[in-house]
């Protein structure tokens, strides 16, 4: 079974985030935790680095090719900034700040999927953003799970809501982070506990 961190250790930015630009941020600070681990593994000359990630209270150690969870839920929390909050202006442009993120394995079904989503945006007139109410690692099967309400708002004003989860399968090859799965649905995180209840084998 999977462990569920502690909401109050995201800091208030993530949670309460309703502007493009703290979006952004959150992003680009995705990217300062790379460049903090590799000034580290310069200066230190070590194969594990110990760091507390902008989006995180709590310590997390990264080495060559693994990780812990804290840091694996750090770049989940840097992703879903960017694709959280979408509009007809930003939505062509969003794959391409997390792209070098992305796993050769999943590029391109997760580059039309943004590009699919971009569409859709720009045609209806839409903007998007998410509220995030929870973030689980789960260590049986080594995934993030970011869940909350996906908020989508047209041209009339209306909001609509729904519940919605970000799932991510991270690594880590040479210190750097790689997102191998990744999937967005409704309703729940489908963790262990979730297929279980439902005799769900995790491997289908």
């Amino acid at each position: 079974m999977g462990f569920k961190l502690k909401i109050k250790s995201i800091e208030n930015g993530v949670l309460s985030a309703v502007s493009e630009n703290l979006f952004l941020r959150v992003a680009i600070g995705g990217l300062i935790i790379v460049v903090m681990v590799l000034v580290q593994i310069i200066s230190a000359k070590s194969s594990t680095v110990i760091l507390t990630p902008f989006t995180l209270n709590e310590k997390t150690e990264i080495s060559k090719n693994a990780a812990d969870s804290s840091y694996k839920a750090s770049i989940a929390l840097s992703v879903v900034g960017v694709i959280g909050f979408v509009n007809e202006k930003n939505a062509g442009s969003l794959f391409d700040l997390v792209s070098n993120l992305i796993h050769s394995s999943i590029f391109q079904d997760v580059k039309q999927s943004f590009a699919d989503q971009a569409e859709v945006i720009r045609a209806d007139n839409l903007t998007t953003r998410f509220e995030m109410k929870s973030l689980k690692f789960d260590e049986a099967l080594d995934r993030v799970f970011v869940n909350g309400i996906h908020v989508t708002k047209g041209t009339s004003g209306k909001e609509n809501l729904r519940q919605r989860t970000f799932e991510f399968g991270i690594e880590v090859s040479n210190y750097m982070p790689e997102v191998r799965f990744f999937d967005v649905y409704d309703g729940d995180p489908h963790d262990t506990a979730y297929l279980v209840k439902r005799g769900i084998d995790k491997d289908e």
